[in-house]
């Protein structure tokens, strides 16, 4: 993953960001424009762009000035803007993301049954990788935890 900080009067399209395609001639395969999505104060906007595909070595082997020459590059043939970066940060997460093979969604529903009503788990392994999954699922299992143990009346923030 690869962040970058830009200037904050950067005119990028009213969007959160891109995936693209597999066979595409992008380099990325996702370019979230974090500053949409989320809200940055100051004079910057933060994106995110994620290099690298299940089975290859793109992210393991690829030097740092050659990511952020290639995110360059994606930013500029997907939205026509030359970007001068003001900061960037790689963070190398070899083999970090699950993939869920078939019946994935049956075990997890029969390990959550399994489990005493005061313990529940929750994570990227079991619901899905993206903040949103996340969260959620990390919502319900407080959800769960806190109605089993009683005596509370409270509602779990989103």
């Amino acid at each position: 993953v690869l962040a970058l900080a830009v200037p904050g009067d950067t005119a990028f399209p009213q969007c959160s960001g891109v995936l693209v395609a597999t066979g595409e001639r992008l380099r990325a395969k996702a370019i979230t424009l974090s500053s949409r999505k989320w809200g940055v104060p100051g004079d910057a906007q933060l994106l995110r762009l994620s290099f690298g595909r299940f089975g290859d070595r793109v992210a393991a082997d690829t030097p740092d000035d050659e990511l952020l020459s290639w995110a360059l590059g994606d930013l500029a043939t997907v939205f026509g803007l030359t970007i001068d970066a003001v900061d960037a940060r790689i963070q190398r997460w070899i083999d970090a993301m699950p993939q869920y093979g078939p019946g994935h969604a049956e075990l997890v529903a029969e390990v959550r049954a399994g489990l005493p009503p005061t313990l529940a788990v929750a994570g990227s392994y079991l619901d899905g990788i993206g903040v949103p999954a996340c969260v959620g699922a990390a919502g319900r299992a407080a959800e769960r935890v806190i109605g089993a143990i009683g005596g509370f009346d409270a509602q779990v923030a989103r």
